[in-house]
Parts: structure tokens; sequence; C-alpha cells
């Protein structure tokens, strides 16, 4: 994988987690709840995803996404709140984290493209 950005798909998971902590905020749900439901999912999917090896940095980042929806679902039907406001916060998360994998897929400008426009500022 030389050149290639690379992770693994535990370390991503608070990236994914962090998409659906966005979506709570723009629903305008409690934060001091949310903190709370977001520790447990992603608690729960950095242990399921522990023994996953290294990967294309998208891919790691898509599994990462794979394994925190449904255990975001689990969590907050567990605390209580309902299957629409699941769906609801799922559909918001989605879209940021394709947004996400989107910036991930794109190719990073070189190195010394970076060191001319840095001289230039």
């Amino acid at each position: 994988m030389t050149g290639e950005l690379t992770a693994r798909p535990e370390a991503l998971v608070p990236v994914a987690v962090a998409a659906y902590e966005q979506a709570w905020r723009t629903e305008r749900m409690p934060m001091r709840l949310g903190h709370v439901v977001l520790a447990i999912a992603e608690d729960e999917a950095r242990g399921l995803l522990a023994a996953t090896a290294e990967t294309r940095a998208s891919d790691a980042l898509r599994t990462a996404c794979d394994v925190v929806h449904p255990v975001m679902r689990s969590v907050l039907l567990t605390q209580g709140y309902l299957p629409d406001t699941a769906n609801r916060l799922r559909s918001l998360a989605s879209g940021i984290m394709r947004d996400t994998l989107n910036e991930t897929e794109t190719t990073p400008e070189s190195l010394s493209g970076f060191r001319t426009l840095t001289r230039r500022a």
C-alpha cells in the first residue's frame, strides 16, 4: 500500500460517531444525554472493530460507519428513543459520512505543491 493513506477501522470510529453528534446537534436534541449515548456507541463500535487490520483509509472509514450505524440504533432504542428518531439521526449522519468519505477518497495534493503554496502566503 505504498503512498496510500491507511488506517484501522477502529481508529476511525470517532469520525463516524462525530457524524451522529453533528446530526444530534442539528436536531437540537439535549447534548447532556447525547454525550452519554455517543460515548456508549463509540465504545461498543470500537470493541467490535478491535481486531480489524489496517486498510485504505476510505475503506476503513466505510467499515467504521457500517458498524456505527446499527450500534447507534441499538443504543438509541435501548435508551427509549423512538425508531423514527433513530432513522432521522441515521439519515442525517449518513449524509455527513458520505461527504467525509468523498473527501477521504480525494487524492491529496503533493508535498511540493503544498510547499509552493505556503511560500506564497
